[in-house]
């Protein structure tokens, strides 16, 4: 069964924001487990695009980014919208931080949504976390079933080993495949 989640809001109302911080019921940490609960939305930098003119007159500009260690939680723009505010979205060319888009237009959303999609995303968590703890003891006699594939086709394979990517790995595989020259066709194809 999926562990119980618990969601804390918080209201910052010098910045006019809510944040949103969440603890899992087994105490696993799950630092992802709310990004992108609705697309694009990670709650790293303020749904309120005044709070981009705030930190640029304090020098600050790019600064202001929630994080669960460095502020009250994240700022989704969910939460917002929950919370009955909403902002104007950003227009083309204004800034929402450091290496971040700028938030996406807010979501009409009810509880009842929201509560729906983290269910189901603790869910899919789990499931996820099972597989992966599976794969984890797995040498090389062969792989786990996954329910429900059992009469799909598959052709032989050998597991090699097991390596956690970390955000550095995947960096840099996305790198050095950014850096492959493009597949050039074959002489004499004319497709």
């Amino acid at each position: 069964a999926p562990p119980g989640v618990s969601v804390t809001f918080s209201f910052l109302p010098k910045l006019g924001v809510v944040t949103v911080r969440h603890a899992l019921s087994n105490g696993a940490d799950e630092p992802a487990l709310l990004y992108d609960l609705y697309p694009n939305d990670y709650g790293l930098s303020s749904p309120n695009p005044s709070n981009d003119y705030l930190a640029a007159v304090r020098g600050a500009m790019g600064s202001l980014v929630f994080s669960d260690k460095r502020t009250h939680g994240k700022a989704y723009v969910w939460a917002q919208s929950l919370a009955g505010l909403h902002n104007l979205p950003r227009t083309a060319g204004t800034s929402a931080g450091p290496d971040s888009q700028a938030p996406p237009a807010p979501p009409v959303v009810s509880f009842a949504e929201v509560f729906g999609r983290i269910q189901a995303r603790a869910g899919t968590w789990t499931q996820v976390k099972a597989m992966l703890k599976s794969l984890e003891k797995v040498h090389s006699t062969g792989l786990p079933q996954v329910p429900g594939c059992e009469g799909l086709p598959c052709g032989p394979a050998q597991f090699e080993g097991w390596k956690d990517v970390t955000k550095e790995v995947a960096k840099a595989l996305k790198e050095e495949a950014d850096d492959e020259p493009e597949p050039q066709p074959a002489p004499g194809d004319t497709s």
